[in-house]
């Protein structure tokens, strides 16, 4: 009778969808889709990577058929990927222009605070980016109040949707914990697994386990 989905992709996607149906639906994936990339490609540059090395990387990732699959379909990966490199870019990297520093760290702040709508295991990826946040930059009380708020009120705001729609403020963490039977046979299978193994739809992440233990041994330190 109710569904065990997180609301954010169907208020994401319901503009289009009343507009031009599942179609209008889908192109607006395939935009989020071609702007994750363009954010992936801006955190590179932030990096100071070598541009043609980036473009290149970047063009066999996302010609990945994870990446290929979910592009125009209604799921939250893909507005995940584009909400992910947004925060990080907005929150670690300082703009030009000094004035702008609080208005970037609302933003990525914002973006973090919007991932566990699309779906709750992204809850984990935007405390970990917060909290790597405070330990790098170490914002003072004043500015932390300020972009703690979207986090503060997006946790609210689930919380309660979840005890007005279900009863309990933690149920669609706890149906879908329930699915899994425990971490370690879970994370091979989330590698190797021959109908969705990360691996085994995208053989070019081999290539890049091998590019990251490269880089461990050179690290590229944030500005």
């Amino acid at each position: 009778m109710y569904s065990s989905h997180e609301p954010g992709v169907p208020v994401l996607v319901l503009l289009p969808f009343l507009v031009a149906g599942r179609n209008g639906a889908s192109l607006l994936i395939c935009l989020l889709a071609v702007l994750a990339g363009d954010q992936a490609f801006r955190l590179t540059r932030h990096l100071k990577l070598d541009p043609r090395l980036s473009a290149v990387v970047l063009i066999c990732c996302l010609s990945a058929l994870p990446y290929l699959m979910m592009s125009g379909s209604i799921f939250p990966e893909i507005p995940a990927a584009f909400l992910l490199p947004l925060a990080i870019n907005m929150l670690f990297f300082e703009s030009k222009t000094p004035k702008n520093g609080l208005h970037r760290c609302m933003v990525g702040c914002a973006a973090l605070s919007l991932l566990p709508w699309l779906h709750v295991k992204f809850a984990i990826i935007s405390v970990f980016v917060f909290l790597s946040f405070l330990g790098v930059r170490r914002p003072g009380p004043g500015k932390l109040a300020l972009i703690a708020f979207p986090a503060l009120l997006s946790a609210a705001g689930l919380l309660y949707f979840q005890t007005a729609l279900f009863g309990d403020p933690l149920y669609l963490v706890r149906i879908k914990s329930g699915a899994f039977n425990g971490p370690l046979p879970g994370m091979p299978g989330l590698l190797f697994d021959r109908e969705a193994g990360m691996m085994v739809f995208a053989p070019v992440l081999m290539v890049g386990w091998l590019s990251l233990c490269v880089r461990w041994r050179r690290p590229v330190l944030l500005n």
